[in-house]
């Protein structure tokens, strides 16, 4: 019996023991890898990242992507980079102008695709821009949107622009635009005929001036349409005449075809101005045709502002040899476009980018801009009276005075630049062939080639 008792005791005692030691070392166990993890060995890779991240130092240099080439705009440039440098020292800009916006988004397009954009560009074709933030091309500006104050400072008229804003975030800073409904007069030739150019109010007096004027041996309407986008401006001007702003936002938008007989009225009208319109526009661009104008040859332009900036630095001085009125009956329309600074995602030096954007947005940049272009007006309404140039001075009175902002036609939210530059094609046709018909069934084409079917 005690032997009995002795043996079951030493067997208790044995479990007891392989138990615990059992479980001290599921304890060792467990512990083991927390002490790896807490205490990592330091390895050539960890350095490695933390030493490339120190490395990296701010730009000392920005690539500026521009079309302003000549002229008041080169001179109103050069003023914005003085500027940039004069406040950015350490930072050179390596300029690239362009001849015209269309080449220059045409560039951008194959360098967007190649992985290769500019540090900054700048854009009136704010359809191809809101594409290319729609693609998550461009960077946010939300940060140097409110270092310049904008949410109080921007026009209410342009706050809708394609571009400016998408989805809440703001992706481009504006800089200057332009008044695109009002004919630009040559004051010599309207004093030869004998016609005042403020009583021309009506389409009908405005044709009558023409026949006049053309009768005295001068072309009425100055032309030059080497660059397609120079004829949306009167046929900008004549779709608004025959249809108003609903029209002219619907067809733009396919929301209509050019079979509409608002259209076709607009296009019979644009096709009837041929007559009066110099025969070799092909022959010209637009700064081409402000020569007809400072020589003597053409009383009119139908065109953007600017072109009196142009004319300017050729020669012609305003209210003496030149002016401008709005385009009969459509002094309640302001017609505007919009030139927009905007940064690649993926360029090389977005610090500098945003650095230049900040200043070429500022109140001093747009001040010292508005001094040689002297025809176009800021995105800002807090841009000092004082030092404006007369052309300005006059388009602010008339943008006062109208009752209906308006987009310029590649500035519509809902267009495509396909379609816009379509129709300028066809209606350089249209002003060398006056056929009517085929510009409409051409225009039918190319919207249900863009926007699809009607009904589908």
């Amino acid at each position: 019996m005690k032997k009995s008792l002795m043996w079951l005791l030493v067997m208790i005692l044995a479990v007891s023991m392989i138990a615990t030691f059992s479980l001290i070392g599921c304890k060792e166990k467990e512990a083991a890898p927390e002490e790896e993890v807490v205490t990592p060995p330091p390895t050539e890779e960890v350095g490695e990242e933390v030493e490339e991240v120190e490395e990296v130092a701010p730009s000392t240099e920005v690539l500026v992507y521009h079309y302003y080439t000549a002229g008041d705009e080169k001179a109103a440039m050069d003023a914005v980079i003085a500027l940039f440098e004069e406040t950015y020292p350490d930072i050179t800009v390596i300029e690239n102008p362009v001849a015209g916006s269309e080449a220059m988004v045409s560039i951008l397009e194959t360098q967007f695709y190649a992985g290769e954009p500019p540090d900054v560009f700048i854009s009136a074709d704010l359809i191809r821009t809101a594409d290319w933030v729609r693609a998550g091309l461009i960077l946010p500006v939300d940060d140097v949107w409110e270092e310049l104050g904008l949410n109080d400072a921007l026009n209410p008229n342009l706050a809708s622009m394609p571009a400016l804003t998408y989805e809440d975030i703001h992706y481009g800073i504006p800089e200057l635009t332009a008044y695109e409904s009002g004919i630009i007069f040559n004051k010599h030739i309207f004093d030869n005929v004998g016609i005042d150019p403020t009583s021309l109010t009506t389409v009908d007096a405005l044709m009558d001036a023409c026949a006049t004027i053309k009768a005295a041996g001068y072309t009425p309407f100055a032309m030059g349409s080497q660059w397609l986008w120079a004829l949306k401006f009167p046929f900008v001007d004549a779709v608004l005449l025959k249809g108003g702003v609903d029209k002219y936002k619907a067809f733009y938008t396919g929301e209509i075809t050019a079979d509409d007989p608002a259209i076709r009225e607009a296009l019979e009208f644009f096709a009837n101005t041929a007559e009066y319109t110099n025969s070799d526009h092909t022959a010209f661009d637009w700064d081409g045709a402000c020569e007809l104008v400072v020589s003597d040859q053409a009383a009119m332009y139908v065109h953007g502002s600017w072109a009196g900036g142009w004319l300017k630095t050729m020669g012609f001085e305003w209210e003496v040899d030149m002016g401008i009125i709005p385009f009969p009956g459509l002094g309640d329309y302001f017609v505007m476009d919009g030139n927009l600074w905007s940064v690649p995602r993926f360029c090389e030096h977005p610090d500098a980018a945003k650095k230049f954007i900040q200043v070429a947005g500022s109140v001093e940049a747009l001040s010292l801009e508005l001094v040689p272009r002297d025809s176009t007006i800021a995105w800002r309404t807090d841009i000092p009276a004082t030092g404006l140039g007369p052309i300005t001075t006059d388009i602010l009175e008339i943008q006062a005075n109208a009752s209906t902002p308006v987009p310029s036609a590649q500035c519509i939210e809902g267009t495509d630049v396909a379609f816009v530059n379509g129709v300028q094609g066809i209606l350089q046709t249209l002003l060398i062939d006056g056929d009517v018909d085929a510009a409409v069934n051409s225009l039918v084409e190319l919207r249900n080639t863009v926007f699809g079917e009607e009904g589908e």
